[in-house]
């Protein structure tokens, strides 16, 4: 049996091919995971087709419920539109920017005031927050 040298040109030849065929074996892992792929795209666009329509189905359900409720288009483009105002109420805020991440309450002598927060952006800290005195709005901070 013969024996080769570390950097004779038969080991680099030997490690050559090696290498080659290790290519080759890599390019057929590739090309038959493709359709595999190709089908998880096509099914995470389906997917995120569908999440869109659901979402334009929900907001015409909610516009409708909207309508149906208060019955003044203004008001409902407002809340559609995410929209908040002075004096505004309770349900009115929860129906614009929906539930908060947390609620602060304090009981005060005249009245309850609760701090609702949105958005949290770290420990303590919120992007949104909504001071409402015995449910109607009085201030905001964004």
């Amino acid at each position: 049996m013969k024996t080769m040298a570390r950097g004779s040109p038969e080991i680099k030849a030997v490690v050559a091919v090696l290498r080659m065929l290790a290519a080759a074996i890599a390019l057929a892992v590739a090309l038959i995971a493709l359709p595999f792929r190709a089908i998880g795209l096509l099914n995470n666009r389906r997917e995120r087709r569908f999440a869109l329509a659901r979402a334009e189905a929900e907001a015409g359900q909610k516009r409708i419920f909207l309508m149906r409720h208060y019955q003044d288009s203004t008001l409902v483009d407002a809340l559609m539109a995410g929209e908040i105002w002075h004096d505004m109420t309770r349900e009115q805020l929860l129906q614009s920017w929906g539930e908060p991440v947390e609620i602060e309450e304090k009981a005060l002598k005249t009245k309850i005031r609760h701090v609702y927060k949105y958005d949290r952006i770290g420990v303590g800290r919120f992007a949104r927050r909504v001071t409402l005195d015995n449910d109607r709005v009085t201030g905001w901070e964004r």
